[in-house]
């Protein structure tokens, strides 16, 4: 929404709110599980995670000209809301007294900034006016946790003071008042850009810019871009630049305990801060920013109703954060019952342990064909091809060496799922044909091989590549309303199954797929949908 105050000055503002409930299943708990209360759950029970999500924004700008230059500033707030329940499930450790719905607290995060810039053309003797940018910026950022019912997260105790059997919610731990905090932060940006052509198919810019973070110092960083046009058909580009990321306030403050599963055990896992008694006797120390260097270099070019872009790429990042290993044993488990931890049997948490290298090439290419008195058909085909290398681990930390070899902060399973977790190649096929008031589109993705690397080689399982098709046939009637309907994963394709591997971890065969597959478990998905738009 804007309102023009006068001929060079605009008034302007915009906002957003949404809401979102989801519902996701954990692992099924048998009827004999230990984890399990008969009396509520003769058969087992499938816990459940809800969740109730809203987020909303707002935003006001005032923009004009005075002389020469071109200015605006504007003010925005928005805050997210993320509330956590848990259903079908039980606090095994209050037995057949306990609820069977847990309200589980909830994530609140907000941030308010200022920012305002002006943009001018100089005259700085070079072969063209330099277009001039500078302009500065300031955050308010603030994280909380808000602690759930007690239900939730509470261990129940015997006589003796030990724990009568697992706490807290199952599938996933309610906020107690450990986990409760209110962390906030600012920072102050000051930026520059100078954009120029140095001849007439030449363009360069060079762009800076200078933060200062309340918690952790500050910090210069730059770019270099440039393009050059071959012809009217090719230009060539690359860039060049360094990064500067400070751990957001959920990674230093985050603290929560789920179940995982891991080789042929499912068990519950806490994440602790790194301020947390737990954590900093296992090694943990406060979070560092992230630096990295980015390398672009590629070309674009054009001809008629075709385009190919194809650009290479390079990103080395230090002091990475990453979360460690899920560390356990009997080492552990003391440690964990020293600091009063009793609804978790693990522990992980954030850490700059490593550096990485990510490397590949992107490639592009589309085509409008055009069908004469039948419509048009957009062909695309996008492939990438990368790498992803860690390059260094930080040494092990005392706490950890001194209770034995098998207590690594990032080990096998980590430097695995870094580097082969995800695939090194995808290939996207598409076709969209527009005709009349109809559309339809073809997808076709190519997942290239994925590894879910474990703690020890036989316990590896490899994915093969695969073809995931989607289909959608669209009527939009006006430019309001559409209505749909189409096929996610067509063909009804999974991974290969699991259960032959006896090293992998599929707790007792009731889990056949690895979750580590890049799409999803849940096969063929038929929708049908109506838009309106206004």
């Amino acid at each position: 929404m804007g309102y023009e105050l006068d001929n060079s000055l605009n008034l302007y503002s915009f906002g957003s709110y949404s809401k979102r409930e989801g519902n996701s299943g954990g692992f099924y708990r048998r009827a004999q599980d230990s984890r399990n209360v008969l009396a509520l759950y003769p058969d087992g029970f499938l816990p459940q995670i809800e969740t109730d999500v809203e987020d909303y924004s707002f935003a006001l700008g005032l923009e004009g000209e005075t002389g020469d230059w071109t200015w605006d500033v504007s003010t925005n707030y928005g805050r997210n809301d993320f509330a956590l329940g848990v259903v079908n499930s039980l606090n095994t450790s209050l037995g057949a007294t306990s609820p069977t719905e847990f309200d589980n607290g909830a994530l609140v995060y907000d941030q308010f900034i200022v920012n305002g810039d002006a943009s001018t053309t100089l005259d700085l003797g070079l072969p063209d006016d330099v277009f001039f940018t500078l302009g500065a910026e300031y955050r308010h950022e603030s994280y909380k946790i808000e602690q759930g019912e007690e239900a939730s997260y509470i261990t129940a105790l015997d006589s003796n003071g030990n724990p009568i059997a697992a706490g807290g919610a199952q599938v996933l731990s309610g906020f107690g008042p450990e986990s409760v905090t209110d962390e906030s932060r600012h920072n102050v940006a000051l930026f520059v850009e100078f954009d120029t052509y140095l001849t007439e198919n030449w363009n360069m810019v060079l762009a800076s810019r200078y933060e200062d973070y309340s918690d952790f110092g500050n910090t210069f960083t730059s770019k270099l871009a440039t393009r050059y046009s071959v012809n009217e058909n090719l230009s060539l580009r690359g860039a060049i630049s360094t990064g500067f990321r400070a751990p957001s306030l959920a990674q230093s403050s985050y603290r929560q305990i789920s179940t995982v599963l891991e080789n042929n055990q499912a068990f519950e896992v806490g994440l602790f801060p790194t301020d947390a008694p737990a954590a900093q006797a296992l090694g943990a120390k406060q979070l560092d920013a992230e630096d990295s260097v980015n390398l672009t270099a590629g070309f674009v070019y054009t001809q008629g109703n075709f385009s190919l872009t194809v650009d290479a790429y390079r990103i080395d990042i230090d002091d990475r954060i990453v979360l460690s290993e899920n560390l356990s044993g009997a080492a552990v488990q003391q440690i964990l019952t020293d600091a009063g931890e009793l609804n978790t049997e693990s522990v992980r948490y954030f850490t700059n342990a490593i550096d990485s290298r990510t490397q590949g090439v992107d490639i592009v290419a589309t085509y409008l064909l055009q069908l004469d008195n039948f419509g048009d058909v957009r062909l695309n085909a996008a492939a990438n091809f990368n790498d992803t290398e860690v390059t260094h681990v930080d040494d092990n930390p005392e706490q950890l060496n001194s209770l034995g070899d098998d207590y690594v902060v990032f080990a096998r399973r980590e430097v695995g799922r870094f580097e082969e977790g995800t695939p090194d190649n995808k290939l996207n096929l598409s076709a969209v044909w527009n005709f009349n008031e109809w559309q339809t589109t073809l997808r076709a993705t190519r997942y290239g091989e994925v590894a879910d690397i474990s703690t020890t080689a036989d316990r590896d399982e490899y994915l093969d590549a695969k073809w995931i098709t989607d289909l959608e046939v669209a009527y939009r009637p006006n430019d309001e309303w559409k209505f749909a309907l189409g096929a996610n994963n067509l063909f009804d394709q999974y991974p290969q199954a699991t259960v032959d591997n006896i090293g992998y971890s599929t707790f007792s065969q009731i889990f056949p797929y690895t979750p580590y597959t890049p799409y999803s478990l849940d096969g063929r998905f038929l929708y049908g949908n109506i838009t309106y738009s206004f």
